[in-house]
């Protein structure tokens, strides 16, 4: 159902050849009531409060990209158009159990919250589409 619900919108450039950068925005569901409570629960418990406070992914979406000079100049337009909170490189983490092969941007919204925007490259946004059935199963 949830992918139903997702939104997809795709932007190449207009450059001829073999290689046209593409960026890929995919605007999800938000983060339901059940699991941002769970996350409260089991990753902020130790956390200031109000612990509700520290979830920074109720509204969330996916940019991938098929180039990495595509991902940065996105950073860098996003950079001039919002206003950034906070940057998770998670591309470069030592912890394997940590790397998640994207970088995590949290973005001030119109509204005073704070969204999550997840980057990525198109090939690890594939394999995150597959190990992604994996994890709801285990979770």
């Amino acid at each position: 159902k949830a992918a139903e619900r997702l939104r997809t919108v795709t932007v190449e450039s207009g450059h001829s050849g073999d290689i046209a950068p593409k960026v890929s925005l995919r605007i999800g569901p938000n983060k339901t009531y059940e699991s941002t409570m769970r996350k409260i629960r089991d990753d902020y418990s130790t956390h200031d409060e109000p612990r509700a406070s520290h979830v920074k992914d109720v509204v969330r979406a996916e940019c991938t990209f098929s180039h990495p000079y595509a991902m940065a100049a996105w950073i860098a337009l996003i950079s001039e158009k919002c206003i950034i909170t906070r940057v998770k490189p998670k591309l470069f983490v030592e912890n394997a159990d940590e790397r998640q092969h994207c970088v995590l941007l949290n973005i001030l919204l119109q509204d005073h919250s704070v969204g999550e925007l997840q980057l990525l490259f198109e090939e690890h946004a594939n394999l995150k589409r597959i190990s992604h059935r994996f994890y709801r199963i285990t979770r």
